[in-house]
C-alpha cells in the first residue's frame, strides 16, 4: 500500500512538472499555414491558442506568418518560409534573474521583442543563426538568415544588439543593421536604408508586422484560451454565446496577466521596453474594450481585434495585457 502511494505521488509530481514544462508559450496569431515539430516527429499544423513547448520547432509556409508569445512576455514573429527552435526556455517566477531562454533561427526571418528574461538579465537571452549569436540590450530587432549562403543580417528597431561570430562582433543600435557570412566578420553597423533590397523587404515586413502582443508576462494557459476564443468569435460573429465567452476569457486573461506582471516585478524583474512598431509615446490615449486590450500600460489604444489585437500605444508599464 505504501509503495503504491509512493508511486502515485511520483506520478503526480511528474505530471505537474510536465505540465509546467509544457507551458513555455502559446500561438498568438497565424496567417496562412504554420506547423510545429517536436524532436524528430512529423510536423503538425498549429492554430491560434496552441501551447508551445521547449524543444519544439515552429515553421511557416509560403505567404504565411506566425506569432508566439512566451510566459515572460518574449515575442517571436516569424516571416514566411521561416523556422525557429526553442532550444531552452526556463522562466523562474520567484527568481527572474535566474531564468534563461535560447532560440535558434533555422531559416528565413524572425522578429524578437524581449520579455522580462532578457530585460532583467541580458545574458539570459540568446538567439543564434548559423555561426552568429545575437545578444540583447532591451531589444526589438529582426534577424534574417539564408541557410544556402550562411549569410545573416540583423537590424534593430529599438534598443541594441551585439552580433558575434568566430570572426568578430558588431554592436548594432536602433535604426541600423549589420550582416555577416561564414567567411566575413560582421559588418560595421550602418543605416537600414543601405540594406540590399531583398533583405530590406523582409526586414520591413517584419518591422511593420501587425497584431503583435505586448511583451509583458502572461499566464500561458489562460491567455492561450482567450486567444483561441477571440479568434473563433471574430470568425463566427453570429455564433450564439461565443462573443460573451470570448469577453469573459479575455477578462480572466487580463486579471491573470496583471498578476503575472506583479509577481515578476516582486521577484526582481525589470519591465521590458515595449516593441517599437505600432506604438507611440503619446499619453492621451483611451481604452476601447470592444477590441483586445494590448497595452502594457495604464492607458492604451488597442490596434487589433479578434485573436489578440495589435501592439497598442504604450507608455510606462504598470499593468499587463493577456496577449
Amino acid at each position: 500500500m505504501r509503495s503504491t502511494f509512493r508511486l502515485f505521488s511520483l506520478f503526480v509530481l511528474w505530471a505537474l512538472a510536465l505540465s509546467a514544462y509544457a507551458q513555455a508559450g502559446y500561438v498568438h496569431d497565424v496567417t496562412g499555414t504554420a506547423t510545429v515539430r517536436t524532436g524528430n516527429q512529423a510536423p503538425r499544423p498549429i492554430r491560434v491558442g496552441d501551447v508551445i513547448n521547449q524543444g519544439e520547432t515552429i515553421a511557416t509556409n509560403d505567404k504565411s506568418t506566425a506569432v508566439v508569445k512566451f510566459e515572460d512576455g518574449q515575442v517571436m514573429a516569424l516571416h514566411e518560409r521561416s523556422a525557429f527552435t526553442i532550444q531552452t526556455y526556463s522562466y523562474n517566477k520567484q527568481r527572474v534573474a535566474e531564468s534563461n531562454a535560447a532560440f535558434q533561427l533555422l531559416q528565413g526571418g524572425l522578429r524578437f521583442i524581449t520579455g522580462v528574461i532578457g530585460a532583467t538579465n541580458r545574458n539570459s537571452f540568446r538567439l543564434t543563426a548559423s555561426t552568429a549569436t545575437i545578444g540583447v540590450r532591451g531589444t526589438d530587432g529582426v534577424v534574417i538568415f539564408n541557410p544556402a549562403t550562411g549569410e545573416v543580417a540583423v537590424a534593430v528597431n529599438n534598443g541594441a544588439v551585439a552580433m558575434t561570430t568566430p570572426l568578430g562582433t558588431a554592436n548594432i543600435g536602433a535604426g541600423t543593421f549589420s550582416s555577416s557570412s561564414p567567411n566575413l566578420a560582421p559588418s560595421t553597423a550602418a543605416p537600414v536604408a543601405q540594406m540590399a533590397a531583398q533583405v530590406a523587404q523582409a526586414m520591413n515586413a517584419l518591422s511593420q508586422a501587425q497584431n503583435l502582443p505586448t511583451n509583458t508576462p502572461v499566464a500561458v494557459p489562460v491567455s492561450a484560451r482567450a486567444a483561441a476564443l477571440l479568434k473563433a468569435a471574430a470568425e463566427n460573429p453570429n455564433a450564439p454565446g461565443l462573443q460573451q465567452q470570448a469577453q469573459v476569457a479575455l477578462q480572466e486573461a487580463l486579471t491573470a496577466a496583471n498578476a503575472a506582471l506583479q509577481v515578476a516585478l516582486a521577484a526582481g524583474a525589470t519591465t521590458p521596453t515595449p516593441g517599437s512598431t505600432g506604438t507611440s509615446t503619446t499619453t492621451t490615449t483611451t481604452t476601447d474594450t470592444s477590441t483586445t486590450p494590448t497595452s502594457t500600460t495604464t492607458t492604451s489604444t488597442p490596434t487589433g481585434s479578434g485573436a489578440g489585437g495589435g501592439g497598442g500605444e504604450t507608455t510606462t508599464s504598470t499593468t499587463a495585457s493577456p496577449n
